[in-house]
């Protein structure tokens, strides 16, 4: 078999739908120009480096947008149309600028909670003032909280810092850290938090603290409650998307009302018209995260060119649901988040037909492979050059648990909605789930040892130029190659990176050394840090004790400034800890209350009294 003659079988066909579609407003090229505007928007009034990324989305944009036309053979009228769309796409970030703020200016002494995004010793609240200006308060997680409170504020509020790009990204103006005077008007909860909490005690009621922990991220997209070492054995095998509610939830969501709705709905649009219904009350009772946004969105408009029996290209889906994602919510494009969530999405659609087709002789194992394979090409380099890491283990724990997390979600869902039509029917059903969601944790605990996640260090160029090397065959067509060629490729690159990355895996910090403002020092098999944490040292430090397993920690502070409080916060909730030492009795009320937190979790804490 030549590849000459599977061409068609390593082209996906969302490429051919592209190719043929005649769409009226193609979106490829208009989050393209949006995302220059936005670009060009903060570069003129924020004052940001962002011109690079201006010059690059819009020589993009101009690219799509002279495919599009050439592909739709579009009239003069049509045309017309296209650059009207094009003008209020760009127009569209300079309506709503972004101005550097001044705190002093603000009037904010009072606000209305937005939203409340849970952390495991504290809680992001979302607040706004009558002037529309965005504050990120973060007050301990035991504060009770909710939309739709009065936040009335006692503190100085600060300006986001530069390194802060999380905050930016989500449209926050301001920052403020919980005060003991601060005083909270609290109203009767909505009916959504009030669902979202029964569904979280039916979960606790139902299932052992373990499991209920995994099953609350699962469904919910909680992660809050599930302990650390747990998550850091998820993050390790390459699996923490997982619990964490994105596409795979809403394509179960919406696969159980198609297939139960036909049997009372012989009309297959009112089916799918339920399915997108289930989809939005689902995504309701979660914190709408950005991954499930996306790939709710995406869903909706799949629905809503079938209910119009137009014709449903995922790639148009996709840039349609960033688009929009884009307009409620400007900085999102710089998220992270949404950055991983739409690249992996737009990798599926275009190589998932090319890899599938590569794996086919491994038959059961064909689709998953494809799967991840494809979902990385995009990603891939961004993880590296971004949160400089690879991860090696994660190819085998999505093979092995995707299927079987898809099967625990439905499970567990079931048993939640028994419990609540029959009590004695959740207990029933629960019980092979609490088996089958315990023996899934010691599988992600077996694959986190096999010890496959690296630091990429100075490899970045070289890693990136291995992994795309099996995508040769899929821009060179033409070319007469055996179908086993790209298979040696990938086992080569592959191999290739899992040598170099173990050849230079040491610890940094084996025997004590300086890192910034804090020193490290070795005494037995007790890692000390004492000194000041700041945004300079916390990455690496995260890092390295991340990735490195360096046993026992202990955290001394230098002082109790709020920035070196907040980032040592950081460090021992992503590492490990067993210790916490300071000489300062002098802590506000909300980080004695972390510290609480702490020793209730096994950290001994240690403080002048």
């Amino acid at each position: 078999m030549n590849l000459k003659k599977s061409a068609s079988d390593f082209q996906p066909e969302q490429e051919k739908e592209w190719v043929n579609s005649r769409l009226f407003i193609p979106s490829a090229y208009l989050f393209c120009a949006y995302t220059a505007s936005v670009n060009f928007s903060f570069f003129i009034f924020v004052g940001k480096t962002y011109f690079g990324f201006f010059v690059f989305f819009s020589l993009l944009s101009i690219l799509l947008l002279f495919i599009t036309i050439r592909k739709q053979s579009l009239n003069k009228s049509g045309l017309v149309i296209q650059v009207l769309f094009l003008f209020a796409v760009i127009t569209i970030p300079f309506l709503n600028r972004t101005e550097s703020i001044n705190p002093e200016t603000i009037s904010f002494q009072r606000g209305t909670v937005l939203s409340v995004e849970k952390y495991r010793y504290s809680s992001k609240v979302s607040v706004i003032n009558d002037n529309k200006n965005k504050c990120a308060v973060f007050v301990p997680s035991e504060i009770s909280i909710n939309p739709g409170d009065t936040y009335i504020f006692s503190g100085k509020l600060s300006k986001i810092s530069s390194s802060r790009i999380d905050l930016f990204a989500e449209n926050y103006d301001l920052v403020y850290y919980y005060n003991d005077n601060d005083i909270i008007i609290n109203r009767i909860p909505s009916y959504r938090i009030r669902i979202k909490k029964r569904i979280e005690s039916a979960i606790q009621n139902l299932y052992t603290p373990q499991t209920a922990s995994v099953l609350k991220a699962l469904l919910l997209g909680n992660q809050n409650s599930v302990p650390k070492e747990t998550i850091r054995n998820f993050t390790r095998a390459g699996t923490l998307h997982l619990l964490a509610a994105s596409g795979l939830h809403v394509g179960i969501a919406g696969a159980l009302p198609l297939f139960i709705l036909p049997f009372i709905f012989r009309n297959r649009k009112a089916s799918i018209a339920g399915g997108a219904i289930f989809i939005l009350l689902f995504l309701l009772i979660t914190d709408m995260p950005v991954s499930l946004v996306r790939a709710s969105v995406m869903f909706f408009f799949s629905a809503f060119f079938i209910i119009l029996d137009r014709k449903n290209i995922s790639v148009n889906s996709l840039f349609l649901s960033g688009l929009i994602i884009g307009i409620i919510s400007p900085r999102e494009i710089y998220s992270l988040g949404f950055q991983l969530s739409f690249l992996a999405t737009l990798g599926i659609i275009i190589f998932y037909e090319y890899y599938k087709a590569i794996f086919s002789n491994l038959k059961l194992l064909s689709s998953s492979l494809a799967m991840t394979f494809a979902a990385q090409v995009f990603i891939f380099p961004l993880i590296i050059l971004k949160l400089n890491q690879v991860n090696f283990t994660g190819i085998l724990s999505n093979i092995i648990l995707v299927p079987y997390y898809s099967f625990l979600l439905i499970a567990s869902g079931v048993s939640v909605i028994a419990s609540f039509l029959f009590t004695y029917s959740g207990k029933l059903l629960s019980i092979p789930v609490e088996y089958l969601t315990d023996y899934s944790i010691r599988i992600v605990n077996s694959l986190s040892s096999l010890n496959g996640h690296f630091r990429t260090n100075n490899y970045q160029i070289i890693l990136i130029t291995l992994f795309i090397l099996p995508l040769i065959p899929f821009f060179f067509k033409k070319f007469k190659l055996h179908k086993i060629i790209p298979i040696i490729i990938i086992l080569i690159s592959q191999l290739s990176m899992f040598i170099i990355l173990s050849s230079q895996k040491v610890k940094k910090y084996e025997n004590g050394g300086v890192c910034g403002s804090i020193t490290i020092q070795r005494e037995n098999d007790i890692y000390k840090l004492k000194g000041i944490f700041n945004e300079e040292n916390i990455s690496e430090l995260t890092d390295e004790f991340t990735f490195n397993d360096y046993g026992d920690v202990s955290v001394e502070i230098d002082n109790n400034n709020p920035e070196n409080l907040y980032h040592c916060r950081i460090f021992m909730n992503k590492v490990k800890t067993g210790e916490f030492h300071s000489e300062y009795a002098s802590f506000s009320g909300a980080f004695l209350k972390i510290l609480s937190f702490c020793e209730s979790e096994g950290i001994k804490i240690c403080i002048k009294r």
